[in-house]
């Protein structure tokens, strides 16, 4: 069975692999990022990046990104709880997981920027259906395709390559 960190282990060597991709998938990804600093008006290649990471199983937020501080956690999980002490504080409220020391980096660089009360209205507590609303951005659920493969459809750069984005994994 394959573990969360042998998941992310492997992730993270396929994307280290991306160094010795063929030339003319190298050539592409130069070209693609030029047209789109381009279109985007920036000045040099080095314009932001979307990057999504979908951990698709049972992370629990409360233990991730931590209301350290607010007893009311603390009752509520009297042993799943992270200690206090043993957090890695963002601020007088929040703090993150112990074992995230590399977020916190970021965090502290200023490169990450945590979102709390992310939901939509009216869930129906079916983890299914939320699974789809997430990955369509359509609560009521008209849409077949997800809102990620709608923003890069369609997008080639001026030398007719077709590649706007890049997915690993098992699930589109």
């Amino acid at each position: 069975m394959l573990t969360r960190r042998q998941l992310l282990g492997g992730s993270l060597v396929a994307v280290a692999g991306g160094i010795y991709m063929p030339n003319i998938f190298t050539r592409a990804l130069n070209i693609a990022a030029s047209d789109h600093a381009l279109a985007a008006g920036a000045d040099d290649l080095n314009s932001r990046a979307l990057i999504i990471i979908q951990l698709a199983g049972g992370n629990d937020g409360l233990n991730t990104v931590i209301p350290y501080q607010d007893d009311a956690y603390h009752a509520a999980r009297p042993t799943l709880g992270i200690n206090p002490a043993d957090a890695l504080p963002l601020d007088s409220r929040l703090a993150l997981h112990p074992n995230m020391p590399e977020l916190k980096t970021i965090w502290d660089q200023g490169h990450l920027a945590i979102v709390e009360g992310v939901g939509y209205d009216h869930p129906s507590l079916s983890h299914f259906q939320a699974m789809d609303i997430w990955q369509t951005a359509d609560p009521a659920q008209s849409r077949h395709g997800g809102w990620l493969s709608g923003l890069v459809e369609g997008m080639v750069d001026s030398q007719g390559h077709p590649l706007g984005a890049i997915a690993l994994g098992a699930n589109l």
